[in-house]
């Protein structure tokens, strides 16, 4: 019943290009899948409307909730297509459902089961909420990102060494809740008119083409398929009849469309950025593929930081600051990674893993950065970082391989008695092993 309701473009890749697959749909939060052959999966959930009262919400709000979720689904479906081998779902609630985001990473990466994520896949997750108050719409959007890298999913991890010394390093966040953003109704209609120009079936990829709108109607769902792409243009052919064209996805290689939503909900750049953050962790790029993939992020990245300030996202900045000095470390410039690892330590102080990121980058940016006085000061720093997250398995094992550096390697750094680090290293152990 709910999918007479939605209004959105359903956009069904099954186009294989060079070997590189492209898909799209629609299903249940229920029977949330991913496409097996994609190596990046884009979920989006409902975006929820809601009252503070309690009471059922006006139509009118139920309406625009699901033309945001179903704007949000086309845009972050355009955005994928600039990286090879990606999938993106609208999820859908049934009546009386709720479309609970931790039971979907579950289903999805839970390892050898249909519709699940395959070793090394990863996926972003994006959902949110709508309400109303002194006449103005307020949404509130969340993303999620995770990769199958373990039994279950898993983190994202980061090697770290230094000679005999071997520690590694997590993102300190894999979730953002976004600040809930003012939208008016006047907004919300300029955007569905946009929209609705905007996408206007052409037969050549030319805009000085004469074309035809597409119909859209709140109460009936449009299926097509992208038969073909040539840079910011797409061929859509119907799937259940009706006219096919071409339609112009931007007027710009790398701006956003003139329909997109980033003008009043920049959260889609990062989206975008985040996105391309975890393709880059998934093989199947070329060198070129990467660069441009890599590029693109920080053009997401940007274009969120020139519209939000810090002070106003300071976890969005903060895991920014992380993603860049991340791809930096991975590139080997490692002098600009630690001072981006200790921003982002700076901006998200209560994260033990933006603490520890920062602590092993000291002690590994270079040959000389591992002396005495700084393994003393990472072990300080690990130790205040597991205050902070007392059950943190990576932490507890990274201080286990450092007091076994100091008992193996270098006891004359160590800046614990020979029986307090024995004594150390029974409790780390212990509490590893729990874990």
């Amino acid at each position: 019943m709910m999918r007479r309701f939605l209004f959105y473009v359903l956009m069904s890749l099954l186009a294989v290009l060079a070997g590189t697959a492209r898909a799209a749909g629609m299903e249940p939060c229920s029977y949330a899948s991913v496409f097996p052959g994609a190596a990046l999966n884009a979920l989006v959930l409902p975006y929820h409307a809601e009252t503070r009262d309690g009471r059922p919400p006006a139509p009118e709000l139920q309406l625009a909730s699901r033309q945001i979720a179903a704007l949000v689904h086309l845009e972050v479906l355009m955005g994928l297509l600039k990286y090879p081998s990606i999938g993106a779902k609208h999820l859908w609630a049934e009546p009386g459902e709720v479309c609970d985001v931790d039971v979907i990473i579950g289903r999805i990466t839970r390892v050898g089961t249909a519709g699940a994520l395959r070793p090394g896949q990863g996926a972003v997750l994006v959902w949110g909420r709508l309400f109303e108050q002194a006449g103005e719409f307020y949404l509130q959007s969340y993303l999620r990102f995770v990769r199958q890298v373990g039994e279950g999913g898993g983190v994202e991890q980061l090697w770290f060494k230094n000679g005999p010394l071997e520690l590694r390093g997590s993102l300190p966040t894999q979730a953002i809740a976004f600040a809930p953003r003012r939208i008016s109704r006047a907004e919300l209609a300029q955007v569905d008119r946009d929209f609705r120009q905007a996408m206007v079936l052409r037969p050549r990829p030319e805009r000085g083409a004469a074309g035809r709108a597409i119909e859209f109607s709140p109460h009936q769902a449009l299926a097509f398929w992208v038969s073909e792409a040539r840079g910011e243009w797409l061929k859509l052919q119907p799937q259940q009849g009706g006219p096919g064209g071409w339609v112009q996805m931007a007027t710009q290689p790398g701006e956003p469309a003139a329909w997109s939503l980033q003008r009043w909900l920049p959260e889609l750049a990062y989206v975008d950025a985040v996105s391309a953050f975890v393709r880059l962790r998934v093989d199947g790029l070329t060198a070129a593929q990467r660069t441009r993939t890599a590029a693109l992020m920080e053009q997401g990245l940007s274009r969120y930081e020139r519209a939000v300030p810090a002070d106003l996202a300071p976890g969005a900045w903060g895991l920014a600051s992380t993603l860049r000095g991340w791809q930096a470390w991975e590139q080997g410039r490692y002098e600009p990674a630690l001072a981006l690892f200790e921003q982002a330590q700076a901006q998200l102080p209560a994260y033990a893993g933006a603490r520890q990121l920062a602590a092993l980058a000291r002690v590994t940016a270079g040959p000389a950065a591992l002396t005495a006085d700084s393994a003393a000061r990472l072990s300080r720093e690990l130790m205040a970082a597991l205050a902070l997250a007392p059950d943190n398995a990576q932490l507890l094992g990274n201080l286990e391989r450092l007091y076994g550096f100091y008992e193996q390697q270098r006891p004359d750094w160590s800046p614990f008695e020979p029986e307090a680090l024995r004594e150390r290293q029974l409790i780390v152990r212990a509490a590893t092993r729990r874990d």
